[in-house]
């Protein structure tokens, strides 16, 4: 699928045309650094990297309907953490700060996660967020993922150990909500 709607939003997939608005996003660190990419300081470099979300079929941008203006960025990829046999998505996602605050992330996030379940037929949905990141939690718990973890010294950046608290969502709690 293309595109999905929501009350406020349209997730499609990303063009050339949204380079401006993808730098935006993408060379803030208080934005990127949360979510573990890298800060891009020039246009160039963010060019490359939107060009790959490009040409993935798992990623979307997330669209102000008010505005026309792509404030953020969600998508899957394959669960790392499970065995192939269990049909399983980790879900990642970004919004430019100043869209935060508002809700856009979790009426994306609850969007892209009907898809998966009800489209994509999967069994379990993951995401997952670096200790520090509250805001993340938010949208996490908000959409009724349920805990299961922490992964204790995850990563070392900048010298600070970092935790990784995980995060999950079977296809029956889904049909629950």
């Amino acid at each position: 699928m293309n595109h999905f709607e929501t009350e406020r939003l349209i997730l499609r997939r990303w063009t050339v045309n949204d380079a401006d608005d993808f730098y935006e996003i993408d060379s803030n660190p208080n934005i990127t650094t949360p979510i573990g990419w890298g800060v891009h300081k020039d246009k160039k470099k963010s060019l490359k990297f939107l060009n790959i979300l490009i040409n993935k079929n798992t990623e979307w941008a997330i669209i102000n309907k008010e505005s026309n203006k792509a404030i953020g960025c969600i998508g899957y990829n394959y669960d790392a953490m499970r065995k192939s046999s269990v049909m399983s998505r980790n879900i990642i996602y970004a919004l430019n700060e100043k869209y935060w605050g508002y809700g856009f992330c979790t009426e994306a996030v609850k969007r892209i996660i009907k898809y998966l379940f009800e489209e994509e037929n999967i069994e379990i949905l993951c995401t997952q967020y670096f200790s520090y990141n509250m805001r993340s939690k938010k949208v996490i718990e908000r959409c009724g993922f349920k805990y299961e973890g922490i992964i204790r010294m995850f990563e070392k950046k900048q010298n600070e150990i970092i935790d990784k608290v995980f995060y999950s969502m079977t296809a029956s709690e889904y049909n629950e909500i």
